[in-house]
């Protein structure tokens, strides 16, 4: 979530749009009887379904609180706000290849590793991640227009004699 973006009120309500989330992928999958593999253990299964239903909000609340915390220093140390602001990678560095690739490869792999045990779970991951590096390519490509736009505009004001 952009710094802009991120309050209170957007944690609560992203909270309640994660837990309809996961309360239908429950309700659609889990009476599914291929949901698990067969080769499971029940407790695994069990532990899946606690991490999936406890596990990703409490992780989403500890990230997010920290994150409005981080902003709040920010605004309070006079910081312009920006809209489009990707966030600053917490464990990797914060390089182009690493929102692009790294970050999108992980989710990926998340979802590889979950799928055996919890398909629509590791589905889910899988997706996020596929949108993860669309939407980084995406952003990436904007910028390069932006930046492209900006030479051009100042070009146009240099006049015709500075480009022979």
């Amino acid at each position: 979530m952009g710094e802009r973006y991120c309050t209170w009120p957007r944690l609560v309500a992203l909270t309640y749009v994660m837990c309809f989330a996961i309360m239908m992928m429950a309700l659609f999958f889990l009476s599914s009887p291929t949901l698990l593999s067969p080769k499971t253990p029940k407790f695994i299964g069990a532990v899946l379904g606690l991490i999936g239903f406890y596990g990703l909000p409490l992780l989403m609340w500890i990230f997010g609180a920290k994150n409005i915390a981080e902003i709040g220093q920010r605004k309070k140390a006079g910081v312009q706000v920006h809209s489009y602001y990707m966030g600053t990678p917490r464990f990797l560095s914060d390089k182009e290849i690493v929102h692009r690739l790294v970050i999108p490869a992980g989710s990926i792999l998340a979802g590889a590793v979950f799928f055996p045990f919890l398909a629509p779970f590791g589905a889910y991951i899988a997706f996020m991640g596929l949108c993860q590096f669309l939407t980084c390519s995406d952003i990436r490509t904007q910028n390069q227009t932006r930046k492209m736009d900006e030479e051009d505009r100042k070009m146009a004001r240099e006049g015709p004699s500075s480009n022979q």
